[in-house]
């Protein structure tokens, strides 16, 4: 895979070499369309004939009074005005010479600044510009404050645009929009202003004269109800009035092109960011964004409208739009191959509008609405590749690999179960959250992994009944057994604050498992343990309950305080046989611990049913089996003598290799005695005395016999054990 990625890389470079050098070729295509470039033919027509309205506004009042009562439509007025006055030329020409005339003989008249005005119109009329011009600079000059001042600097930029001189043409532009009353002439100067720096190639200052024109625009549809609806994140100036809009595109227009050949998305980041205080300007900046890239796109340098679409996002982190245009350039490098870029694009997606980001946090429901899918779509994406590379790898490396797969699963699952977010999955989320237990598992963050299997585990949950799901939950469970023991091996045994509650969970985990699950060949396994635990915590209550699971699950009836030890072996495996004679001999040793030796005994014989006589433990067995017996004739001995040398006597019987066999004989023997059951007392002597000859306690026996039979009267018996106790007190003997 690592070779195929090389590879990859290699060829994206290759690719966006070559797109350079395609840039510089189009970038110059462009420069070369710069040198014919004007004004879109529609808007500069509306130019036109606002001129073309003013210049016959006087003669429409003075010559052709009638035709406005008759027409009310503005425009179809304007077209019959100027019809007649292509039919007018000596009417025209006449009128001209009388202002003429009046200018010269009355030079100094009070009417002559309104009169100057008509002959400068006129003239224009007549398509002689520059003398139409030579009138408006006289008129200016000597009525600086005249009351049309904004239409005449017009007038001027318009005529000194036409003749190529954009530098007069913008000192007039800027005298209208200094100008009183130049409501008229603002929007058309502004838009002119920015075509003539154009044309001088001073672009930064092209480019804002036309922010003006957007500002001016949105601001002349303000009494627009549809308009003032509008918000930055719904915006196009495709909304604004027809009129607002062709002068908008043809705006929007100029201004890619002035800003391709400066430093593009550079370029238009400062000229936004300069112009933070327009009114508007936080409405409609993103479209200028979006307007440059789709340019560079059409001009085929995608790789430099991959920089627009990126500037915005860097610029506006926290709009919507820089989630849309993230959208866009994600199409934009799927479609180049960049696959590198794609997934570190997704990734800062997830990041900067994910559930912890700030944007998510001051988000509409309208926008948490549009991101959603994407951000399932992106971390969901995401977490699973590094949770495979993870498996990929070892020691530390692995461990980090797969903690940051935990985090990115956890991204995804945050995102997975909100509410809103379920008609969108397309799968059940329990095995992502497997996956999520599992990761932190291995990253060896024991605690959330514990808490992830055991949610899976034993919580109710949305996911549908299925095989599956079983599967899961079933190996989750086993999984909190596991992971619990893992949690306790970090611990310092010292911390027995700690420990101690750990421990106890463990074993609630245990029996939750077995008691979910009892047929698992497992659970016979954690049974084991647990009762080991409850052993080595003195919990009988609980070694009883892990004892019987195992009894059972193997055919056995478990110990009652009633039940016979005389149970018939059932036949095991070995595995099985071990597991019986382990948890028996764990219940066995707590009963005899607890005083308990009626019921040790029948354990000890349970145990030792299926643990092999060669072994250690079976003599140990054999011998606290003796010792339970010997234990239960001790505690009657006092008020139930009797039933006291019944169990002695068993002793003998049941562990006759026992050390405690002897003994046991003795005191039965003793306590007939005291009860004065000679014959009895008899019959346990004389088989004993037979038996054990030499041993220590066997020299009082003579006595002991002497005793019975004299009370028995048989004095012949008696007067044999005198002469054996003289004879044994002979010296030499």
């Amino acid at each position: 895979m690592s070779d195929l990625a090389n590879k990859t890389s290699s060829e994206q470079v290759a690719a966006v070499e070559m797109s350079q050098q395609q840039r510089s070729a189009a970038l110059a295509g462009i420069y070369q369309q710069l040198l014919t470039l004007e004004p879109d033919p529609e808007v500069r027509t509306h130019v036109e004939y606002r001129l073309a309205q003013i210049n016959t506004e006087s003669f429409e009042a003075q010559s052709y009074a009638d035709l406005g009562d008759e027409l009310t439509d503005p425009a179809q007025a304007d077209s019959q005005v100027l019809a007649q006055l292509s039919k007018n030329d000596a009417a025209l020409q006449q009128l001209i010479e009388q202002y003429q005339q009046l200018l010269q003989r009355y030079p100094q008249h009070a009417e002559n600044e309104h009169l100057r005005y008509q002959l400068a119109k006129a003239l224009d009329l007549q398509g002689n510009l520059g003398a139409s011009l030579a009138q408006v600079e006289l008129l200016l000059s000597q009525y600086p404050q005249t009351d049309y001042l904004a239409e005449l600097n017009f007038r001027r930029g318009e005529i000194y645009y036409n003749l190529q001189n954009y530098i007069a043409a913008i000192q007039a532009y800027k005298q209208v929009l200094t100008a009183n009353n130049n409501q008229k002439y603002q929007l058309n100067s502004l838009y002119m202003l920015g075509w003539s720096e154009f044309k001088l190639n001073r672009l930064a200052n092209a480019d804002n004269a036309f922010l003006q024109v957007f500002e001016a625009l949105v601001a002349s549809q303000q009494n627009n109800p549809q308009v003032t609806k509008l918000t930055a994140d719904d915006f196009a100036f495709e909304k604004l009035g027809s009129r607002a809009q062709n002068l908008a595109i043809d705006t929007q227009r100029v201004l890619s092109i002035s800003l391709s050949q400066q430093l593009q998305s550079q370029s238009l980041v400062a000229l936004v960011n300069d112009n933070q205080s327009l009114p508007y300007i936080g409405l409609y900046q993103h479209v200028l964004f979006a307007n440059l890239a789709t340019f560079l796109l059409d001009k085929k340098l995608d790789h430099d409208a991959e920089l627009t679409y990126q500037a915005y996002i860097d610029f506006a982190p926290n709009h919507i739009w820089a989630a849309r245009f993230s959208l866009d350039l994600l199409d934009l490098l799927q479609q180049q191959g960049k696959f590198a870029a794609m997934h570190k694009l997704k990734n800062d997606y997830v990041k900067q509008y994910g559930l912890n980001s700030a944007f998510w946090l001051n988000a509409s429901t309208a926008h948490q609405s549009e991101l959603l899918p994407h951000l399932l779509n992106f971390s969901d994406e995401h977490s699973r590749r590094l949770y495979a590379n993870a498996q990929t790898l070892q020691g530390n490396e692995r461990i980090n690999a797969f903690a940051q797969a935990a985090g990115a699963l956890n991204t995804y699952l945050q995102l997975a179960q909100l509410p809103q977010a379920k008609p969108l999955l397309s799968k059940d989320i329990i095995h992502d959250q497997y996956l999520f237990a599992d990761a932190n598992y291995e990253a060896k963050q024991y605690q959330a992994s514990l808490d992830s299997y055991y949610t899976i585990a034993y919580e109710p949950t949305d996911a549908e009944a299925s095989t599956a799901l079983s599967q899961i939950q079933q190996q989750s469970a086993y999984a909190t057994t596991v992971t619990i023991r893992e949690l306790i091996s970090q611990q310092s045994p010292t911390a027995i604050e700690v420990v101690t509650p750990l421990i106890s969970k463990r074993n609630q985990l245990d029996k939750q498992f077995i008691k979910q699950y009892p047929q698992d060949e497992r659970a016979l396994q954690l049974a084991g343990n647990a009762a080991q635990y409850s052993f080595d915590s003195q919990d009988c209550v609980s070694l009883k309950y892990f004892t019987d699971f195992v009894l059972q699950a193997h055919g056995i009836a478990p110990l009652t305080a009633s039940s016979s030890a005389a149970q018939m072996a059932t036949p095991l495996s070995d595995t099985a046989r071990k597991q019986v004679q382990f948890v028996s001999q764990l219940y066995a040793n707590s009963l005899y611990q607890q005083e308990q030796y009626a019921q040790a005994e029948d354990a000890y014989v349970l145990a030792l049913q299926y643990t092999d006589n060669s072994t250690t433990a079976w003599s140990e067995m054999r011998n606290l089996l003796a010792s339970s017996i010997y234990f239960q004739a001790q505690a009657v001995k006092q008020t139930e003598p009797l039933l006291a040398v019944s169990q002695l006597l068993r002793v003998a019987q049941v562990v006759p290799e026992s050390q405690y066999a002897v003994n046991a004989e003795l005191d039965a023997a003793n306590l007939l005695l005291e009860q004065q059951r000679w014959q009895q007392a008899i019959d346990v002597l004389k088989p004993f005395q037979k038996q054990h000859p030499n041993h220590e306690f066997s020299a009082a026996i003579p006595a002991k016999l002497a005793q019975s039979y004299e009370a028995l009267a048989q004095w012949d018996l008696a007067a044999e054990q005198l002469l054996i106790i003289v004879a044994n007190e002979q010296p030499g003997r």
